[in-house]
């Protein structure tokens, strides 16, 4: 209730009720309406139900009425704070006579009533329209709202585009003599003049304070003069006699005098007594006196702050400042820009907190008692501007200091807490002196990348910047950096990433059957003369790729288990060198020999089942030695294939084969009517940047159980001769191949015969290197190599025309290709030599999903085929033991599976 008629914002009169006093005397009131308050926090109040009682000396608040309509009324230390909710819609500091004076003003009602009338019209027009624009009277004008408006010509003094930007007048002299007269004319411009050498004394300051009056100087009038030193123009400035022009007593920050005088006088002071100002920051100072004897004095407006090992030098330079400044000694420093300084003398550590004033931010939002979670808001609450309709609703929404609550936050992220704002776009860099944090930034790019390898550049960018303004800052002390800086990055160098190729940037990936050669050589390989398809598989099954996802190899490093940033550095790559090592397959690890075995025997069921009995493939493989001896082939590969029962997923599977027998290139496929997984350690054709690579790899052995025994399984290896003809022949092919589509000269053998160990076997290998013709693509250079001479023979077509007719079904996938073709004609495909292929149905089928199955596990038939090169001297009982020893060797997957899987 209030005596202030002025306050109500709404109001109705009312006849009846009344108000006693202590001394029992009824005060009358005379009306109810609505005031409004603006709070200590900028916010705005609306009161409802107030009553006009009329002789009331205090405005006073009902306390009742407040506990009905508010959550919490809470009274601490002199201090009253009524809660809404969890926040803080009235705060009163306690006076006298045991009152709360309530924090805050009352605003006046500004809006003149419509049905009041007053005899002064300007004002009331004033008041409805205020500061009409000349358009918007236009407007209402047009419209016909302003009748019985007098329409009044008035002419502009402005100069506007098209006038001319001076006016002549007539010069009638100059006259030195103080008792000239002085001119009046009804044309002043005035223009506001500032001191020389100050330029700040029209900046606000940051306390209101009462301007004083000064006398407008003596104007004089100034000449300019052309080349041929005549008068061309005469300007005046004239200033009106009684115009006072407004001179502040107190500028910036609250200093004596304007901060740039007060700069240059402190400048001048320090630089007296021996410091040098330092070029890389103009606000700090430095003063050697020996070796390790030296005074460091940064400069922050008015605060100062000293640092130096030597105490006696620092407490000489603080008894020199009072004498000429006035100055308070705060001791030692303990808080910094609203950061406080901890430190631990016994450890010669020193760290930065902000614990207090997260303390005071909690408590000024009153969440001080709030419970500490991971995600603050709901997942399933959703921001929008379209809610908060009502007008309750908005204002309600607009006493949430929003701005303010983050203003704070990002003050916290800036010094202390980076890990609050994790977007993307986020710059953030560190910098270290000896083990401890100097310098550092978390904030927002000032510009959008379009990867993360270009974030990272840009940040990388900025670090720079600030490494080389920290290196400057130190050379001045004379702290030379001998070494250069270091910046390290997460995950993959972004300078190193875009120099490198990517493997594959999207694209068709894939794999090409066997018979795909029969779409190329159509008389000799014609798919009438092809054995029996019992599979139905596709001939060529490939996607189509627009999105790739790559994974950056990162390796996290332990800085306090190393003696230097940079020694820890070298350990971290060295660490990520071998990790992409293992993962590409460019040095492959020598596991321990005889970790796995390889015999058939230590298996779950038996392999011996194929599509070619015993018997049978031994007669094939005479009737092939037949031909080598009529000199119609030099060697064929002769394949056969097993099958093997298990209620294994194929994936499961594969997941099992990247533990057993690790190769560089591992894939599982999924097609219309099969799945397929393939691991091979050769490739059938690489095209980087129109350079074709093939590594032929014949010439196999098996690991022995130490490393002494694989050395000399691997010179037994090198001089058998049989292996050694073998793989020359291969390499041969090879040239032969890449010849067709490469540039004349360019064919080259960059490696020849040495030796590759894996996990079961070791082989023979080489590297055959040509450059692509220019008018072809990867696909001519795919057509050529298909299919590889180690799977097939010598002569290729006439080695594939005796395989139709020894081997009893197709082989499908095996022997072929699997990899991709990347967008810019990049292609990366290796041999289907050890496969696994696993039939869903027919071709035409749906393609199998997993999430569509039944939960209950099936049996599934799972094709293993392995094949052997067939020479003059081969044996056939030889050369069927090695066929289930190959199949035998990637079947071992199939009873990890089981055994991680299956029968958990």
């Amino acid at each position: 209730m209030t005596s202030r008629r002025e306050w109500f914002h709404h109001y109705e009169h009312v006849s009846g009720g009344s108000v006693y006093s202590c001394n029992d005397h009824a005060l009358e009131i005379v009306g109810v309406g609505t005031i409004k308050l603006k709070m200590y926090d900028g916010t705005i109040k609306i009161v409802r139900d107030v009553r006009h009682v009329k002789g009331l000396k205090k405005n006073l608040l009902s306390y009742g009425l407040l506990d009905n309509n508010t959550s919490k009324i809470e009274t601490r230390k002199g201090i009253m704070k009524v809660f809404c909710r969890v926040f803080v819609v009235i705060k009163g500091e306690k006076i006298e006579a045991n009152l709360y004076m309530l924090k805050g003003e009352t605003l006046l009602e500004t809006e003149a009533s419509v049905v009041s009338c007053s005899s002064y019209s300007a004002m009331l027009w004033h008041q409805k329209l205020g500061h009409m624009s000349e358009q918007g009277m236009k407007v209402l004008v047009e419209q016909k709202l302003l009748p019985g408006l007098t329409k009044v010509m008035y002419n502009s003094q402005e100069i506007s585009k098209l006038d001319p930007k001076s006016r002549k007048c007539k010069f009638l002299g100059k006259e030195d003599d103080d008792s000239a007269k002085k001119s009046e004319t009804t044309q002043i411009h005035v223009k506001k003049e500032s001191e020389q050498g100050d330029s700040s004394v029209a900046e606000p300051a940051h306390d209101e304070q009462e301007p004083e009056n000064s006398e407008a100087p003596i104007t004089r009038q100034s000449d300019r003069r052309n080349g041929d030193d005549q008068v061309e123009r005469y300007c005046a400035r004239l200033v009106v006699k009684g115009y006072a022009k407004k001179r502040l007593t107190k500028s910036l920050y609250d200093l004596k005098q304007a901060p740039r005088c007060w700069y240059k006088r402190f400048d001048s002071f320090i630089v007296c007594r021996g410091y040098n100002r330092l070029n890389a920051d103009l606000c700090d100072y430095f003063k050697r006196s020996a070796d390790n004897d030296f005074v460091i004095l940064l400069l922050y407006v008015d605060d100062i702050l000293v640092a130096g090992p030597n105490k006696d030098h620092i407490e000489e330079l603080k008894a020199q400042l009072p004498r000429e400044f006035e100055m308070k000694d705060l001791g030692s420093a303990n808080k910094i820009l609203g950061m406080q300084i901890h430190r631990d003398r016994s450890n010669k550590k020193i760290w930065l907190s902000q614990k207090n004033y997260l303390k005071k931010i909690l408590s000024r939002f009153n969440m001080q008692d709030c419970k500490s979670i991971s995600t603050p808001l709901p997942i399933n609450f959703k921001l929008s501007s379209s809610m908060s309709r009502s007008e309750e609703e908005m204002m309600e929404m607009s006493r949430v200091p929003y701005a303010l609550a983050v203003g704070s936050l990002m003050f916290a992220m800036i010094c202390t807490r980076p890990d609050i704002t994790q977007a993307v776009g986020v710059q953030i860099y560190v910098f270290k002196v000896t083990g401890g944090a100097v310098s550092w930034v978390s904030k927002l790019q000032s510009v959008v990348a379009t990867s993360t390898t270009e974030a990272e550049y840009v940040a990388a960018t900025q670090a720079s910047k600030e490494a080389i303004w920290l290196k400057m800052l130190l050379e001045e002390p004379e702290h030379n950096q001998e070494r250069s800086t270091l910046i390290s990055l997460p995950g993959v160098d972004p300078l190193v990433a875009c120099q490198r190729r990517k493997q594959h940037e999207g694209g068709w990936f894939g794999y090409f059957s066997y018979d795909t050669v029969r779409y190329v050589e159509k008389k000799k390989l014609p798919f009438s003369k092809a054995p029996h398809d019992d599979r139905n598989l596709p001939d060529i099954h490939l996607g189509l790729y627009n999105d790739v996802v790559k994974a950056y190899v990162i390796h996290w490093v332990r800085l306090d288990r190393h003696p230097s940033v940079e020694k820890a550095y070298n350990e971290g790559v060295k660490h990520l060198e071998k990790l992409v090592a293992r993962l590409q397959g460019d040095d492959l690890p020598k596991l321990s020999p005889g970790s796995i075995d390889l015999h058939t025997h230590g298996f779950g069921p038996s392999l011996m089942k194929s599509n070619m009995e015993r018997e049978e493939y031994k007669k094939a493989v005479l009737k092939a030695k037949g031909h080598i001896l009529a000199g119609d082939i030099l060697r064929i590969v002769l394949s056969q294939r097993f099958e093997r029962r298990t209620f294994a997923d194929l994936f499961e599977i594969y997941r099992a084969l990247r533990v057993v027998n690790p190769s560089p290139y591992m894939a599982y496929l999924q097609s219309r009517g099969g799945i397929l997984v393939a691991s091979s350690p050769e490739i059938l054709t690489r095209i980087k940047k129109n350079k074709i690579v093939n590594r032929p790899l014949a010439g196999t052995a098996r690991r022995g159980k130490t490393l002494a025994e694989d050395d000399i399984a691997e010179k037994k290896l090198l001089s058998d001769e049989k292996e050694r003809a073998e793989h020359i022949m291969l390499v041969d092919l090879a040239r032969n191949d890449m010849g067709k589509v490469s540039k004349y000269g360019s064919v080259k053998v960059e490696k020849l015969m040495t030796v590759e160990r894996y996990s079961h076997v070791m082989h023979i290998s080489s590297t055959v290197t040509g450059e692509l013709q220019d008018h072809l693509t990867s696909w001519d250079a795919l057509r050529a190599a298909l299919p590889w001479g180690n799977v097939s023979g010598a002569p290729k077509v006439k080695a594939m025309e005796l395989i139709d007719e020894l081997e009893v079904s197709r082989r499908g996938p095996y022997s072929g290709g699997f990899g991709g073709i990347s967008f810019d004609g990049d292609m990366d495909i290796a041999l289907a030599l050890r496969t696994m292929v696993l039939t869903t149905g027919t071709r035409y089928d749906t393609m199998y999903s997993y999430k569509d199955a039944d939960r209950h596990r099936r049996e599934w038939v799972v094709y293993l085929q392995a094949g052997a090169g067939i020479v003059t001297d081969s044996d056939p009982n030889a050369e069927h033991c090695e066929c289930e020893i190959k199949a035998a060797s990637f079947g071992r997957s199939i009873d990890l599976a089981e055994s991680a899987f299956v029968n958990k």
